[in-house]
């Protein structure tokens, strides 16, 4: 399968916030952008597909929770469903990412740039997703071992 060229929408599904990302049209650097409020997993595909409509991404990247031992549990699956209701709405590719560890990396960062615990709570979800979105770019530019 031949990617499209353009920029990728990623997603870190949280239960009151959606972290958004989004990558330069040439697939180098992600930044994290405002989350979306959680909803009704509906309500969130059509928001989710409004803006990647509305941003031409080619790609939109779902993280995928899986445990330390690589196994999908609850989360896994919801996070596979959210994106079989993406599918449904937008002729958009939609991959899944392992966010293993992301949310603790972003609290990490987010505690060294002394942001205080309220600002925290609002941008670590975006943040997580900028993470998980840089991991996938850098894999991709990595040489095939």
């Amino acid at each position: 399968m031949t990617e499209s060229p353009g920029s990728i929408l990623c997603l870190d599904l949280g239960e009151k916030r959606i972290g958004i990302a989004i990558s330069d049209p040439n697939r180098i650097v992600a930044a994290a952008r405002n989350p979306l409020t959680a909803g009704g997993r509906r309500a969130n595909a059509d928001a989710v597909a409004a803006l990647a409509c509305a941003e031409g991404v080619a790609m939109i990247l779902v993280g995928l929770p899986v445990s330390m031992s690589g196994e999908e549990g609850p989360q896994a699956i919801r996070a596979r469903r959210f994106g079989d209701e993406l599918r449904s709405r937008c002729d958009i590719e939609i991959v899944f990412w392992d966010e293993r560890l992301s949310t603790a990396e972003a609290h990490r960062y987010l505690r060294e740039g002394n942001v205080r615990r309220e600002r925290r709570r609002e941008l670590v979800d975006s943040m997580s997703a900028s993470i998980v979105l840089q991991s996938f770019l850098d894999a991709r530019r990595r040489p095939a071992q």
